[in-house]
């Protein structure tokens, strides 16, 4: 089993289309994700780079009752999980993985629904370790 995330950057946020890939190459899920927009991979206030990372699952722990994911060694930076949230606001570098992108509170950026739902339907479908490849999903000129 794999993830597969294909992003859109936008000026403030960050869009994706999630698919869990089993080893087959078949698509076994879909969800949508959202985090923060690309700002040179700073801390806190940045996604991540594109690229290929190894995911741990974790948790749940006395900071979260939940199951989560951890991504590993991405390039100066610590930290990066995949939890439950509804706003960019929700995010320090983060990905929030969710069923529908939506502006609830109309403030011109699409929000996140459903994530703690998602992230369970996540965690039972992925082993405790496993690839995570980033992509943009537009063509580049």
């Amino acid at each position: 089993m794999r993830l597969k995330l294909k992003r859109w950057y936008r000026a403030k946020a960050t869009y994706g289309d999630l698919e869990v890939i089993d080893d087959t190459g078949l698509v076994v899920f879909r969800c949508k994700t959202l985090e923060l927009p690309w700002k040179g991979n700073e801390r806190n206030i940045s996604c991540i780079p594109e690229g290929r990372y190894e995911v741990h699952k974790e948790g749940p722990s006395s900071t979260r009752a939940y199951v989560y994911f951890r991504v590993q060694d991405v390039p100066g930076r610590s930290g990066i999980l995949f939890h439950p949230g509804t706003y960019t606001s929700h995010i320090l570098g983060c990905i929030l993985p969710g069923e529908i992108l939506q502006d609830i509170n109309t403030d011109g950026v699409l929000d996140i629904l459903n994530t703690a739902k998602t992230l369970k339907k996540l965690t039972d479908f992925m082993p405790d370790k496993f690839t995570l490849e980033i992509t943009n999903a537009e063509k580049r000129p």
